[in-house]
């Protein structure tokens, strides 16, 4: 309930602000004050949950910025901060420190330049905060251009706050998944 009031869809704030403009623009028009003020009513609703929306954090506006900044963090190469990310991470058989130095060696391997994420969908459950991702790496190499893949991230909720815990690459979107996971886990 709370993630409707604090971080409710743009959808739902459109339907609202539209709702509101309908019902104030027919009370105006047939003279019926209350009509009028209902419609006012919903539009300030609208306007209060952009409002919270833009400025109330939560553990999910949270682990988004997290994980927005440790691809910006690989993107750019800062192999510093997104080893920190990263510490307490597992992906395949790499854990700790060897996530980070793993994918800092891929990353020269093949020549990663940039890395842009199409899209981010947050979802909580109790214990643990899941943050899946679209994106495309791009590199400067003879074996790759441009390459569109699909990750999740998972985070847990520890005394520091939001922890990556694990990395899982749920695929390429387009061509063989297989070979994709032998490049990554080999080590």
């Amino acid at each position: 309930m709370t993630n409707l009031l604090f971080d409710a869809p743009v959808w739902i704030i459109l339907a609202i602000a539209l709702l509101g403009t309908v019902v104030s623009f027919m009370g105006l028009r047939t003279g019926q004050n209350s009509m009028r003020n209902y419609g006012l009513g919903f539009i300030g609703l609208a306007i209060l949950l952009v409002v919270f929306r833009m400025t109330i954090v939560t553990d999910e506006k949270r682990v988004e910025r997290q994980t927005r900044a440790l691809v910006a963090a690989v993107a750019t190469g800062d192999w510093t901060s997104a080893t920190d990310m990263m510490k307490h991470a597992r992906f395949y058989d790499f854990s700790g420190d060897e996530v980070s130095a793993h994918g800092k060696a891929l990353a020269q391997q093949y020549g990663l330049h940039d890395i842009t994420v199409n899209s981010v969908e947050v979802t909580k459950s109790p214990n643990i905060i899941q943050s899946k991702l679209k994106v495309v790496s791009h590199h400067k190499s003879q074996y790759v251009d441009n390459v569109p893949s699909n990750w999740t991230f998972e985070y847990q909720k520890r005394a520091a706050g939001w922890v990556l815990t694990l990395i899982t690459f749920e695929g390429l979107s387009f061509g063989d998944k297989g070979a994709a996971e032998q490049v990554l886990q080999r080590r």
